[in-house]
């Protein structure tokens, strides 16, 4: 829907339906707007959206945004898992821009390294050459004297035929001096890239992600080449927490299917909603909700 539909909606919501408080919106298309006009009327809006919008004593965020899982991802490479120098290769549009931005900062915040960054068109199919700008097989000419080095071992060795075995002698190694790649992009980028650094013969480094990784795709297409990846999401369905194991078992018996991460944001801010309205014998008004 567009973002004047969805200010509609609020508004019947409001003035026709004199809801004390809304879930929502979901999506993050005009949050901006959508959660200003919440504002405005002084309704209680707790957003599902990722991106925070309007800010305002009466919006309220459920969902992890970008900048809570940039911080994250870069906290649990940096400090737990020793990653101090990192890449990062991103999808040069506003999401993955976002998501470079806040993770550089976390990254430094957190005694870390960025010692690369390369962008790649949003609709990007072959990602060979922003892997090569990565790893310095792109600009050959400013490693001439490696090349000349090789060619001259090469004639020193008499090596004049080109096969598997000695392909080492003919081309140039990748740079690797990093000890991390963050891309923050969908799981179907992410299932192309990851096997296109093994085929650019890139090694040894772990791969960094967001929450748009949890999904099939990576393990169906990336396969071995995810391995040992690290990326972090909103919810976690295999959790041996005793309430995240009884709400599966709650939604599961409910609708018969098993929750995803938009139905554990979902059951949060209507659980925080519903504790709210109890905590009173009489009906709150939206500024006692607000303050609650």
């Amino acid at each position: 829907d567009t973002v004047e539909k969805a200010i509609q909606s609020l508004d019947k919501l409001y003035y026709e339906h004199n809801v004390a408080a809304v879930i929502g919106p979901l999506l993050s298309k005009g949050i901006e707007k959508v959660t200003e006009r919440a504002q405005e009327l002084g309704v209680p809006m707790i957003s599902l959206a990722q991106q925070s919008g309007h800010k305002g004593d009466y919006v309220f965020q459920s969902a992890v945004t970008v900048e809570d899982q940039a911080r994250e991802i870069a906290r649990q490479a940096v400090t737990r898992q020793g990653l101090k120098k990192i890449a990062i290769m991103y999808p040069n549009d506003k999401f993955g821009q976002e998501y470079m931005d806040h993770f550089w900062d976390a990254v430094e915040k957190s005694g870390g390294q960025i010692v690369g960054i390369e962008p790649y068109p949003s609709e990007e199919t072959d990602f060979r050459t922003p892997i090569d700008k990565l790893v310095g097989l792109y600009y050959k000419e400013e490693r001439s004297l490696e090349k000349e080095e090789l060619a001259k071992f090469r004639k020193e060795n008499n090596i004049t035929t080109r096969n598997r075995r000695n392909e080492k002698f003919f081309k140039l190694p990748p740079i690797v001096d990093f000890d991390a790649v963050f891309i923050p992009d969908e799981a179907k980028a992410v299932s192309q890239i990851l096997p296109t650094f093994a085929y650019r013969d890139v090694e040894g480094a772990r791969f960094l992600g967001v929450s748009t990784w949890n999904s099939a795709i990576l393990i169906k297409r990336a396969r071995k080449y995810a391995q040992n990846s690290l990326f972090v999401d909103t919810f976690f369905l295999n959790s041996p927490s005793p309430e995240v194991r009884q709400f599966i078992a709650k939604h599961e018996k409910t609708f018969g299917s098993l929750p995803t991460a938009i139905e554990a944001l979902a059951f949060d801010a209507a659980s925080v909603l519903e504790k709210t309205l109890l905590l009173s014998q009489s009906e709150l008004s939206r500024r006692e909700i607000r303050n609650q």
